[in-house]
């Protein structure tokens, strides 16, 4: 996806909410190329994807080992949704079998 969308290969410098726009916008115009054009948007490694073939890039390791306060803040926002009204009746299952 990144290769599509290129602003993806750098941090994203705006607001939080913003940044979460601009990705879910990514993510609405990924899903409509796959299904209108799917045979000139996917690449040869894609469609190795998609087919069952998962190839994994390393990470590469940054200076900066803590989190910014606006990524903890999008974290607890996920926790507290996902505990709440999020919350799917087998989730508890998964997280005891880990």
């Amino acid at each position: 996806m990144a290769n599509v969308f290129r602003i993806l290969h750098t941090p994203i410098m705006v607001e939080p909410t913003k940044a979460e726009k601009i990705v879910l916008a990514i993510c609405v115009l990924h899903n409509f190329l796959r299904s209108r054009a799917r045979s000139t948007f996917l690449s040869p490694f894609r469609e190795a994807q998609d087919a069952g073939y998962h190839h994994l890039t390393d990470l590469n390791s940054t200076r900066q080992k803590n989190a910014t306060n606006a990524a903890k803040d999008v974290r607890d926002e996920l926790k507290n949704y996902f505990q709440g009204a999020g919350r799917v009746a087998w989730q508890e299952q998964y997280v005891d079998a880990y």
